[in-house]
């Protein structure tokens, strides 16, 4: 595997459940959140943990699918879900899908060349869709989009 190429996924990897030099992982910030707490909200006007971890799961999805060749789109799943009840299952099936698909991601990685990751996603650049930018700078993108949300789920763990 070329070097550039396996770097990037070790990153990609550091940021879910790897060593990061910023703190904790997001694995580990997820780690001990119940169904209860993951739908407790701070105040009205915020985001609870799972609606922070579906929309980390949609995008993580998304990322997925541009990498498998598909277009690029809103999320299937929406970019934000409003979410007030979740059982344990279902919980633990939001936390496992993210890991499950980060795996998929790294996978999908490692099968490309240097120069498909400079090729662009998409036609034209369109912030909100995240398009207009090359496979490498959506793949870094999407570490930066993972720690942000991770960085506030911590904080709302904290909090609860």
């Amino acid at each position: 595997m070329n070097p550039v190429i396996n770097k990037l996924i070790i990153e990609l990897n550091k940021v879910i459940e790897g060593d990061p030099w910023f703190g904790a992982p997001l694995k580990s910030i997820l780690e001990g959140i119940n169904c209860q707490q993951a739908v407790m909200r701070i105040n009205t006007n915020a985001h609870s943990i799972a609606e922070i971890a579906l929309h980390i799961l949609a995008w993580v999805e998304e990322t997925a699918s541009r990498l498998e060749g598909n277009e690029p789109k809103e999320p299937k799943r929406g970019d934000w879900q409003s979410i007030d009840t979740l059982d344990k299952v279902e919980w633990e099936n939001i936390v496992n899908k993210i890991f499950e698909m980060h795996k998929r991601i790294e996978e999908l990685v490692a099968s490309f060349s240097l120069e498909k990751l400079e090729e662009q996603v998409g036609s034209e650049r369109n912030p909100a869709l995240g398009t207009g930018f090359s496979f490498r700078e959506m793949l870094v993108g999407l570490m930066e989009h993972n720690v942000y949300h991770g960085g506030q789920i911590a904080l709302l763990k904290k909090l609860i």
